[in-house]
């Protein structure tokens, strides 16, 4: 791939995040929002103790309004917290797919270094055989045709994901798992085929994918982000035991990793000490 084509993808990778920056800045931008409220009804208690205090008289009616107050108070506590846990998922999110950006791209550095490497052969002679009518492969599904470069295929798949079009994008991974189970870029495959899974709300999918990630490819890269995704997904699930565990392992085994890092901030929102 020429640098004008790695530079091209590069862009098309980082701008396929900004719907999800704009996200996570509505996301705060609410946090901020509700916060401001929250003070004032922090307020509005403090005001009414005072002058329940003050006029003991009315203290029945002023006990039901703050009864009422702290009501709201609760309510509106709660709904911080929940949009507070989105952001933090979205973050993570973004911080996941910044590393992917920056892993494929030394993959498919690295990939080209070998082919420039390799001893050319002959060409093959003849023509390609026609395959058998109505026959259907998951590269020809892809957009350009079928692809046997496992690389091309990774490129095009992660541009689709990258876009939201997790159908094609699914098909993509799957091809570069059937022209290389076990090459370079086999655990990132799996490991954005659970993705899609998890996107899609199949949690038990993807927990099953990030749990492939983790006991095929032992070494990879991948295996402290799959970690982290399977920890938090079966919190997500109520399993929080397992989802702990998940964490505490990511914690020891890879513990100087950016993973490792959000691992911990969950681990003490859950009150547990990494």
């Amino acid at each position: 791939m020429s640098s004008r084509g790695r530079a091209a993808l590069l862009a098309a990778l980082l701008l396929g995040g900004t719907p999800a920056l704009a996200s996570t800045a509505a996301l705060k931008a609410e946090v901020d929002e509700l916060r401001v409220a929250l003070d004032r009804l922090r307020q509005e208690q403090a005001d009414l103790r005072a002058r329940i205090d003050a006029a003991g008289a009315s203290r029945p009616r002023l006990e039901s309004d703050l009864a009422t107050l702290r009501t709201r108070l609760d309510g509106l506590e709660a709904q911080v917290r929940a949009i507070a846990e989105h952001q933090v998922a979205a973050d993570q999110r973004l911080e996941g797919l910044a590393a992917g950006n920056a892993r494929i791209l030394e993959r498919l550095d690295g990939l080209e270094r070998r082919a420039a490497a390799a001893p050319v052969g002959p060409g093959p002679t003849g023509d390609a055989p026609s395959p058998a009518p109505g026959a259907t492969t998951t590269g020809a599904l892809l957009a350009g045709g079928a692809d046997d470069d496992p690389a091309e295929a990774y490129r095009k798949a992660y541009a689709d994901y990258t876009a939201g079009h997790y159908d094609l994008a699914g098909l993509g991974f799957a091809r570069v798992l059937e022209l290389s189970p076990r090459g370079p870029l086999a655990d990132d495959a799996v490991y954005w085929l659970a993705e899609i899974e998890a996107a899609g709300g199949r949690n038990d999918k993807a927990i099953a994918g990030f749990s492939r990630v983790i006991s095929e490819f032992p070494e990879g890269d991948r295996v402290p982000a799959a970690t982290l995704r399977k920890g938090l997904l079966l919190i997500e699930a109520n399993r929080i035991g397992e989802g702990v565990l998940q964490l505490d392992h990511l914690v020891r085994k890879h513990p100087s990793s950016d993973e490792a890092r959000l691992a911990r901030n969950k681990l003490r929102a859950l009150g547990v000490a990494p």
